[in-house]
């Protein structure tokens, strides 16, 4: 029968190989450590001279030193970042990394091992100490001197993080993340993990994943967001270089006690967080913490001659800056924190120091730790959901069903978690689901057949569903048959119950309908909080100008040709004088269900292709001018589609740079009399001018280090890597910021990154004494919000 179900956040355990959920949370990294273990000292430069300040590494690099995980390479200037790790160099690593986590791994005994005797003493001491501890597994062989694979690693982390009390692997292998059960088991998975690992490696990826500990590698095949296995590959087999050894190492260290000698402060949501170690890093507790602060625009008054001037304030305690009885003490991890500091908008600085009582606090005679502050938002309020469905096409299949999702957004249409009303309570709706017999013109003025409802409300992560079935096909031998169905989307507790007629949602008691007689009206919805806007994008709203109604037809019609694609590079660098350059595109057609059609007649075609006898820098065909406007069967050469519905094209470019647009079409006629087709812009990107300008991100790729501009309506593409300088700008910030800042390369990339996402704002790119090869340090500045 017809139905229409509620559909929560459901979690499944992702542990078991094989298993996937039926719906999944949004891929996120649900347990990452709010705190580093890599502050204050252990911030310090590194010194390596073959690692840039500007390395992705540099930090973690610049951690594992301060920590003595590692002391360089060759005579210790060094540390060969892009070397490979080998599995006799990662157990002494992970041994020392043991200590500072507070690990205690006794003595170095026989783990059983035949193939560590020749090995360098640390090294084989450690291997023992680590099996002993059960961070490796034990075995008859080690292979010392074999690659550390990112598998192996994965193993080894959580292993280590087992035995810190971090986390928890159960006896059946499946890990506990936290401490409230089974539900705190990783909800994501790599899915080359999952296929190329034994199970232990499938789980400890996951975990390190939810942990924060790894993002995974390069893309996935298959990407989508919303759903497990990841949209990124871990590369299981893949080995570890000791660059990526400092990350995975310092990352795992942050959810353990690891934290430098003496006193640090970091801010842990409205408070801050003071750990207090002692010279091995072992944890001082009932250690007197102070701590004051001031609005970071008053900061130059907080100290006077290293004393505390008259304008901070006091955090905790009854004096400010000086130690009293009733001043903080660190617990048994050697933390403590603060209650909550009201930060205001322009940000504080806060101060934490140690001492007996009646200390005060003086720079020249006390340890003291520095942490900006930030204001913190709370879990933003609502203002609008977003609606959208998983339908493929512009028809459902009769038989078929779709799910309907809501996402909580606010005024810039970012998606946020917290309900309209309370920030961390749900929202709550009530879906309205009418169907009507075939497809009448006014769904407002014609009578339902059926009408259900159903009560859902968001998730953790501000998100709702519903699922819509088809009602049952009156004729399956007929073809022909339809269904309309209208769905309404409402938060408004006066519009939830029927009319004695049955057909108007006026209010919340009225009774159900007796079975049998249409329209069918099922449950008493209850009362709901409001929303103020919902929204699926489309141009149906309802008579108060909501966007909360959306209409699907399901239907037994034949299958006909009726959307067409194209899949291919938004850029392509151009060869070398005197060579041609290659590009693939791939065309899709499909039918009114969203499903492939297979041999479906198409083209492909170029406005600076052959035919015209200018312009040629194309192999496909020109594209004649009339080619979007009439209803010729054909324009170039005509190609079948395959089983998927795609047909591959590759096609070659013999020009300079120069941006094309490529037209695909079938041959079948829509009822608008126009050509079926779709365009598709294709960036010949030549290398980009060394003076430098000012120029639009057109298209890029981070993997890549590439990033393409048009000026004068001609693609350049920048090449960047490490050695270059970068800086990030916004033109219309308040103030103006006229110059760069100063940033990483990472910074730059995710700035990047967040650029090139389909529908985001434009952004330019200043570039000056470039070239593309490497030793060269060229300056780039993205700015992000361009005036």
């Amino acid at each position: 029968g017809w139905a229409v179900l509620a559909v929560g956040a459901m979690v499944a355990s992702l542990l078991a190989v094989g298993t996937s959920p039926a719906v999944a949370d949004e891929e996120k990294a649900d347990h990452k450590a709010a705190t580093s273990a890599c502050v204050g000292p252990a911030e310090e430069a590194h010194g390596f001279s073959d690692v840039s300040d500007m390395s992705e590494f540099s930090d973690a690099i610049s951690c594992v030193k301060y920590y003595k995980i590692t002391t360089g390479s060759g005579d210790g200037s060094t540390f060969s970042p892009d070397d490979e790790v080998t599995r006799d160099e990662m157990a002494v690593f992970l041994a020392r990394a043991a200590g500072v986590a507070g690990v205690d791994l006794g003595e170095a005994m026989d783990a059983g091992f035949g193939d560590i005797a020749d090995t360098w003493d640390d090294a084989r001491h450690a291997i023992n100490r680590l099996a002993e501890k059960g961070i490796i597994p034990k075995g008859d062989s080690y292979r010392p001197r074999d690659n550390m694979t990112r598998a192996e690693m994965a193993v080894a982390l959580v292993g280590l993080l087992d035995a810190a009390g971090a986390i928890d692997i159960r006896k059946d292998g499946t890990i506990d993340l936290g401490d409230d059960g089974p539900e705190d088991d990783a909800d994501d998975y790599f899915a080359d993990a999952r296929a190329l690992s034994p199970q232990a490696a499938d789980r400890a990826s996951a975990a390190l994943y939810e942990l924060g500990v790894t993002n995974g590698g390069a893309p996935a095949a298959v990407v989508d967001d919303s759903k497990t296995p990841l949209d990124v590959n871990f590369d299981p087999n893949g080995d570890v270089t000791r660059g990526e050894m400092a990350a995975f190492i310092t990352r795992a260290l942050a959810h353990t006690s690891a934290r430098p000698a003496g006193v640090t402060a970091q801010q842990v949501g409205n408070t801050v967080l003071v750990s207090v170690r002692g010279e091995d890093f072992a944890p001082e507790i009932n250690a007197y913490v102070d701590v004051f602060w001031i609005e970071a625009a008053d900061e130059d008054d907080a100290l006077d001659d290293g004393a505390c001037g008259p304008r901070v304030r006091n955090a905790n305690g009854d004096f400010v800056c000086e130690i009293d009885g009733d001043d903080l003490l660190t617990v048994g991890t050697g933390d403590i924190a603060t209650t909550a500091i009201p930060v205001p908008e322009g940000g504080a600085v806060a101060w934490a120091w140690t001492g007996d009582i009646g200390d005060e606090f003086d720079t020249d005679e006390v340890d003291v730790s520095r942490v900006e502050l930030e204001k913190m938002v709370d879990a933003e309020t609502s203002t609008t959901a977003h609606i959208s469905t998983d339908l493929e096409g512009s028809m459902a299949k009769m038989g078929s069903s779709f799910t309907v999702t809501l996402q909580l957004q606010n005024d810039d249409g970012d998606d946020v978690t917290g309900g309209a009303e309370e920030a961390d309570e749900p929202a709550k709706w009530i879906a309205t689901i009418r169907a009507f017999s075939g497809t009448p013109a006014d769904v407002s003025s014609a009578s339902p057949v059926r009408v259900r409802t159903v009560r859902f409300e968001s998730d953790p992560d501000g998100k709702g569903t519903f699922m819509v079935d088809a009602p049952p096909d009156p004729d399956p031998d007929t073809r022909g048959q339809s269904w309309t169905v209208q769905y309404t989307v409402t938060a408004d507790p006066n519009g939830c119950t029927a009319d004695t007629a049955g057909t108007a949602w006026i209010s919340c008691s009225a009774p159900v309908a007796a079975e049998g007689t249409p329209p069918a009206i099922e449950g008493t919805p209850p009362a709901i909080m409001s929303l103020p806007t919902i929204s699926d994008g489309d141009l149906l709203t309802n008579p108060s100008g909501q966007d909360n109604t959306g209409l699907i037809v399901f239907s037994d019609a034949r299958a006909a040709a009726e959307e067409i694609e194209i899949d291919t590079s938004s850029y392509v660098v151009v060869a070398r004088a005197g060579r041609k350059a290659v590009n693939r595109a791939t065309v899709k057609v499909t039918d009114q269900y969203g499903d492939p059609v297979s041999k479906a007649k198409i083209t492909l075609t170029s406005d600076r292709g052959q035919g015209d006898g200018t312009n040629q820098d194309s192999s496909l065909t020109d594209t004649p001018a009339n080619a979007q406007a009439d209803g010729a069967d054909s324009h170039g050469r005509v190609f079948l589609t395959e089983s998927d519905g795609t047909y591959p094209f590759s096609y070659t470019w013999s020009g300079d740079g120069a941006i094309e647009t490529l037209s695909a079409r079938t041959t079948a006629i829509p009822a608008d009399g126009n050509a079926n087709i779709k365009t598709k812009m294709v960036h010949w990107a030549q290398d980009a001018d060394p003076t430098g300008t000012t120029a639009e991100v057109v298209a890029g790729d981070v993997d890549a280090n590439q990033i393409v501009v048009v000026v004068d309506e001609v693609p350049m593409v920048v090449t960047y890597d490490d050695d270059d300088r970068f800086n990030l700008q916004a033109t219309n910030a308040t103030p103006a910021v006229t110059s760069g800042v100063p940033s990483s390369m990472a910074a730059f990339e995710k700035a990047l990154a967040a650029a090139l996402e389909p529908g985001a704002a434009d952004v330019n790119l200043i570039w000056s004494n470039y070239r593309s090869g490497p030793r060269n340090t060229s300056e780039l500045t993205l700015d992000t919000s361009p005036s």
